[in-house]
């Protein structure tokens, strides 16, 4: 450009390129150097040739028409290494220590303090032992960076690693409407940044390192590997260019797609760091992060194994608002990350005399009346201790005698005095007199601390390596050879130079900076790399400077493409704000000038916010495209958003009438109130419409093609879940329809679905297991058919919890359920990556410890917190503290759901579903049978009964019969009148046999318990010890360990009554050890205050009763 106009006719050409606009473009009058007008006043007069019309300042030299006589000799290294060009140099050289080294060097207990949390991160073994985070507050320039950088050697030592993420503050403009909008160009850097980085230091080992890093990434991440090295291009260079396979779309198309990106790094992660591997992932300056950076470390810090060798630490400045990141530090959960606070002050003199002899090699003593006279010109900061020194050294007031081979000072002659460090910056910024070094520095500094030689030289039209030397000679920059690449020495030096710039002309410096950039850029390019967000950010950061309509437009698409780009990357709020203002960009007549683009806006603006669980935003955005759409296919994708949005809340039955009238125009219908005649009369209907039909020819049907009958199958697997949560009887309803579709219209993703829907009629209230398991097994090979990966979690969910486990071992679900989890992960279908989750703790009642449970559960809901699904967190809260009941960690009574993680007084006034009510009543069920209060548990038994007769065979529905039946001959003990209650235990005891002819594994036990406790309650001794003795040996076959203890307790039990002691201690002893390996110490007291006799007495009798010798 030239100093008054840039070139018209390629800035149109840029904006046309996305528009189809006319070539037409305003003028974009005064470039960047009108940007630097500043007023004389408002700088000393010693400072004014570093400003436009000041004293000394050359105009010709603005990086705008650079001198043309400029040549820049290219050497081999980037930054040169002669110390005396270099002031920064010249001072330690005669030194033993860096800059960062003598920062640490009064810091010996905060460096032990870190390392001690580093040494417990390392040697972490044990589930139990806690994650490790450490926070380290300061002001700025105390040495919060340097102190955890001095782990770095450690991790190295130990064949680690030590990842550094340093967050920029951008730049903040104060908007029309007094809301601070702040464009950080660095988005999801915690994600790009990490893996870069350890992607450096692995390319810096030996070649065996990386082959073993690149099998183990593979075998790890599989295909997803291809995700990250699209955002990571430095990862391609570990693991070569080989063709990825091609990536299937994924269910929630789109609406959550980003959540993929997070869990692979989760992933990435696990693969790379063990405690023989151990990592350290610092997080610089935590404070200005963006708030998908903050979500993804609390998730990290919170979901990651301690088992992994991880240190977390973060620094954050103490003079800054950090309520976010206290808010998350009080609600860190203390039972599994320990928290280290480490607080930097200022150094006391006689620490900067320390410093000094240090420095300047010389005794304390000497040093003494130089420390006195810099801690009143620092205060003890430590950045400013520093480059006090180097101006002193510019100034020529520290000198080394060469003959003395000492360094000298006067301190009577040291008379500078300045307020804060940035005017002792801009003193050294004064220093400089090469323009274009300042020009480029003011122009970087508006992009971030790392500087991008591709994107400033696009800027200045000019080769700017040698400037970038210069400004590193003078300690205003520096060369990180980790990464390769000049940044900032330091935030305060960055933030000095962006004042630099006219407040008042900083808006058109920004749009300026940024249309440069625009037109440098190829659109293909510009599009497809993260390079979309540095321009876009700087043109926003100038928007009130954009006059003409159809510029607007051009602008307004850009914030489209980068709001969907930042949606996949998992930057949320980022994407968010971008679409948001690609709409205010629009201006009022958006939905009259630009529809399409503003459908598109709102549309993607309300997925995002649906993400991140802002659902005031998701429905304000929704029922404004509602009101705007001009016909009912363009409300589809915002009606859809808003089921998801309504479910995603708590607010499920609003979400199924959403559903049905969304339906209802599609031409689908509903009975209004749909009960059990309807089910019974859909499911004959749904038996005879697939009696002619193979499964071979339903998987060669033709694909659906039709849009309407597309958008109404995707709008009923979108309900079907929120109706099984709150009308049970239409549930089936929406699965059989999907079928009806399927068969009359032809296939799609959404119609493995339905068939797995009926799989789950068909196994409860069909009856028919065999017929049930067939159509699961087809759901899911159709799951595979459509994607696989895409229809998998979801096809889980209903085939695991109420399919698998009527035909085949309950613990073959067990990796199945896992991999649903982590797929609906990758997959961005967070809901059903949560229900299956808890399908997964559900299922583990009668294998796993308490403890362990707990654990798990534990887990899965902080994960469950931390997506915003509120509906998948109550579902499992009762369950979860039932478990801490168990464990003796509820509050009162344990017979009663109430405690830190659930309160059943609480939820009874709520609304919560019947379904919830009735598996709490399930809960309080076992505790009463299991410490002895019969009347209460058949109290709950009663009120729980419906979830034995529900429409979908869910296999915990069987543990209901279970205990239902040992609870109805408990009763039968207790009393003569016991024929109601014998007949009670006989009907369950008819319906445990029935299951365990498909599934013996999971229900033979069981079925044989019952038998012996029905026997001894009828009298019939013969063959109740037997019957025992089965049950015990199936159980321990099965695995089962909370059963099994109840059935020794209960042989026990029998056997003492019968008089035989010595059998009946032994089987007694052996139930106490069970139930104290499984965890509740409630159950161990209550069989010890009971049996207190039995479980002291010497006994000769062995247990011995094995699967195979049955």
């Amino acid at each position: 450009g030239s100093g008054s106009s840039m070139d018209s006719a390629a800035t149109s050409k840029r904006l046309c390129l996305l528009s189809n606009l006319p070539l037409q473009h305003a003028l974009i009058r005064d470039a960047f150097d009108s940007s630097f007008n500043k007023n004389k006043e408002q700088y000393p007069s010693h400072h004014r040739h570093l400003h436009p019309n000041g004293d000394g300042y050359a105009k010709e030299h603005s990086f705008l028409m650079p001198p043309r006589d400029v040549e820049h000799k290219m050497s081999d290294s980037p930054v040169k290494k002669n110390h005396e060009s270099n002031p920064v140099n010249a001072l330690f050289q005669n030194s033993h220590h860096s800059a960062s080294d003598l920062k640490v060097l009064c810091r010996q207990n905060e460096e032990r303090v870190m390392y001690e949390a580093y040494q417990r991160a390392k040697s972490a073994s044990s589930p139990g032992d806690k994650k490790q985070l450490v926070m380290i507050h300061g002001r700025m320039g105390v040495g919060k960076s340097t102190i955890a950088q001095a782990l770095r050697r450690h991790a190295v030592e130990d064949q680690g690693y030590f990842v550094s993420v340093k967050f920029d503050q951008g730049v903040t403009l104060r908007s029309d409407n007094n809301s601070n909008h702040h464009h950080n160009t660095n988005q999801m850097a915690l994600l790009s940044s990490a893996i870069g980085g350890l992607c450096d230091q692995v390319l810096q080992r030996d070649m065996y390192a990386q082959a073993q890093m690149k099998e183990q990434l593979s075998q790890s991440l599989g295909n997803e590997i291809s995700v990250l090295m699209d955002v990571v291009p430095e990862l391609r260079e570990i693991m070569g260019e080989e063709e990825q396979p091609h990536q299937t779309e994924n269910v929630a198309s789109g609406r959550e797609g980003g959540h993929r990106l997070e869990y692979i790094f989760h992933l990435f992660l696990e693969a790379i760091s063990s405690p023989r591997h151990p990592l350290v992932l610092f997080l610089d300056d935590l404070h200005f992060a963006d708030e998908t950076s903050l979500d993804l470390f609390w998730s990290l810090v919170n979901t990651t194994s301690s088992r992994q060798g991880i240190l977390f630490v973060a620094s954050v400045r103490s003079d800054v608002n950090t309520q976010k990141i206290d808010k998350e530090l009080k609600h860190l959960n203390g039972r599994f990350v320990e928290l280290t606070t480490i607080t930097l002050e200022a150094f006391r003199e006689s620490e900067v005399n320390v410093l000094l002899s240090h420095i300047l090699s010389s005794e304390p003593e000497r040093t003494e009346s130089l420390a006195s006279v810099v801690t009143q010109q620092t205060k003890g900061n430590a950045f400013f201790i520093i480059e006090f020194l180097y101006l002193l050294k510019e100034e020529g007031l520290i000198e080394y005698n060469k003959q003395s081979s000492e360094w000298c000072w006067d301190v009577d002659e040291i008379s500078m005095e300045y307020s804060d460090v940035r005017d002792l910056v801009l003193e050294r910024l004064y220093r400089v007199e090469n323009n274009t070094v300042l020009d480029i520095l003011k122009v970087a500094s508006c992009l971030g601390s790392k500087l991008d030689e591709k994107c400033l030289s696009f800027v200045v039209d000019v080769p700017v390596l040698n400037f970038l030397r210069e400004a590193t000679d003078r300690g205003l920059l520096r060369y990180n050879q980790l990464t390769r690449g000049f940044e900032f020495a330091h935030d305060g030096i960055q933030d000095v130079v962006y004042n630099l710039i006219n407040s008042v002309e900083k808006e058109r410096f920004h749009y300026n900076l940024g249309i440069k950039l625009w037109e440098a850029y190829p659109i293909d390019e510009l599009l497809s790399s993260n390079i979309i967000y540095v321009v876009l950010g700087q043109i926003l950061l100038g928007v009130n400077m954009i006059v003409d309509p159809r510029e607007r437009s051009a602008v307004a698409e850009i914030c489209l493409h980068a709001g969907q780009r930042a949606a996949k990357q998992s930057s949320f709020m980022t994407a968010y704000d971008y679409l948001i203002q690609g709409i205010e960009v629009l201006g009022p007549r958006k939905w009259q000038d630009n529809y399409q683009l503003t459908l598109g806006l709102h549309n993607s603006a309300a997925e995002v916010a649906y993400c991140t669980g802002n659902f005031d935003s998701v429905f304000r955005l929704v029922e404004e495209t509602l009101k705007q759409a001009t016909n009912f296919q363009d409300t589809l994708a915002a009606q859809s958003t808003k089921v998801y949005a309504l479910g995603g809340s708590g607010k499920m039955a609003e979400a199924v009438d959403l559903g049905l009238a969304v339906l209802g125009q599609l031409g689908v219908e509903f009975p209004s109130s749909p009960g059990l005649r309807h089910v019974e009369a859909g499911l004959k209907r749904t038996r005879k419409l697939l009696r002619i039909r193979s499964d071979e020819s339903i998987l060669r049907l033709q694909p659906l093609i039709d849009p309407t009958a597309t958008a109404s199958m995707q709008m009923l697997n979108l309900t079907f879940f929120y109706a099984l949560m709150t009308r049970a009887e239409l549930a089936p309803l929406i699965g059989w329809k999907i079928i009806e579709i399927t068969l009359n219209r032809g296939l799609c993703g959404a119609s493995c679905i339905g068939f797995s829907i009926h799989a789950m009629i068909e196994c409860g209230l069909g009856g028919n297991i065999d017929e049930g398991f067939r159509y699961g097994q087809l759901a899911l090979r159709l799951s595979e058919k459509f994607g696989g990966k895409a229809w998998f979690g979801r096809v889980a969910a209903n085939y695991y919890s109420a399919v698998h486990g009527w035909k085949l071992p309950i613990p073959e679900s067990n990796d199945p359920l896992k991999r649903a989890f982590r797929i609906g992960l990758e997959c961005g279908d967070i809901e059903f990556a949560m229900l299956n989750a808890n399908i997964y703790c559900w299922s583990q009642l009668n294998y796993s410890s308490l403890p362990e449970l707990d654990s798990n559960i534990a887990s899965v809901t902080s994960r469950t917190r931390f997506y915003g699904q509120d509906s998948m967190a109550i579902l499992i809260a009762p369950f979860h503290q039932f478990i801490q009941n168990l464990m003796g960690k509820g509050r009162g009574d344990p017979k009663r759901l109430i405690g830190d993680i659930f309160d059943e007084e609480s939820q009874e006034k709520s609304k919560q579903t019947q379904s919830n009510l009735h598996w709490s009543s399930f809960q309080r069920m076992i505790i009463a049978y299991l410490l002895g209060d019969f009347d209460k548990a058949q109290i709950e038994a009663d009120a729980c009964s419906a979830l034995t007769y529900l429409p979908f065979g869910s296999v915990d529905a069987a543990t209901v019969v279970f205990f239902d039946g040992l609870t109805a001959l408990a009763q039968a003990r207790r009393t003569k009148k016991n024929k109601k209650h014998i007949a009670r235990a006989e009907k369950q005891l008819k319906r445990i046999s029935g299951w365990a002819k498909h599934a013996p594994t999971n229900f033979l036990g069981k079925q044989f318990l019952l038998e012996a406790e029905l026997a001894a309650v009828k009298g019939s001794h013969s063959s109740v010890f037997a019957q025992y003795t089965a049950a015990v040996a199936l159980f321990r076959h099965a695995g089962m360990l909370m059963p099994l203890a109840l059935a020794n307790e209960r042989a026990g039990k029998y056997l003492l009554a019968r008089g035989e002691k010595d059998t009946a201690t032994s089987f007694i002893k052996e139930a106490k050890s069970l139930w104290e390996d499984w965890g509740s110490p409630i159950k161990v007291e209550s069989l010890t205050n009971e049996l207190g006799d039995a479980l002291g007495s010497e006994t000769s009798f062995v247990l011995n009763y094995s699967y195979s010798s049955l």
